[in-house]
């Protein structure tokens, strides 16, 4: 960190500086400005990508009925409201997608089309489309919705805190 750059005169008050290395206070001040937004933007750009990966894992095991993966990718309190079914929450969201994957089949491809990262939490627009195949009666029929997740940073891993969605046809 270039803080190191200034350094407080004594006797002098606040927001009185010595030049040290050979910056005034302020320029120290600007720079290390500079050096925090640049950090900063790494970091959010980490984690975009990082919950970029998650929405691939997530879209992953939707594809592979896989409930045990679904619900791995959430927060220990994570919510799951899915369209027509009750919300679930905690260690209820495995049941809620061993229950769907009974009754369907699905075969979707997500399109993010936002990603926000602000500290530790994050949510994510995006839009899924594809088929859904009805394991009753083997019927596939179109499906399409739009999604809202909100993530949250545990254990210092981005993970799914809240996800909802609502059929678009």
């Amino acid at each position: 960190m270039i803080s190191a750059g200034i350094r407080d005169v004594p006797g002098q008050g606040l927001g009185q500086a010595a030049l040290v290395g050979g910056l005034s206070g302020s320029q120290a001040i600007r720079s290390v400005a500079r050096n925090a937004n640049a950090m900063g933007d790494a970091l959010t750009m980490d984690a975009e990508q990082e919950i970029r990966g998650l929405l691939s894992t997530y879209g992953g095991a939707l594809n592979a009925s896989d409930a045990e993966l679904c619900a791995s990718l959430y927060t220990s309190d994570g919510v799951f409201m899915p369209h027509q079914f009750l919300s679930s929450a905690g260690a209820n969201v495995v049941g809620a997608y061993r229950q769907i994957f009974a009754a369907i089949a699905l075969n979707v491809e997500f399109t993010i089309d936002e990603v926000t990262v602000d500290g530790d939490l994050a949510y994510a627009l995006t839009r899924s489309k594809g088929t859904q195949t009805i394991l009753a009666g083997d019927e596939s029929t179109p499906e399409e919705n739009r999604e809202l997740f909100v993530f949250a940073k545990e254990d210092g891993s981005w993970k799914i805190a809240r996800y909802i969605f609502n059929k678009m046809r």
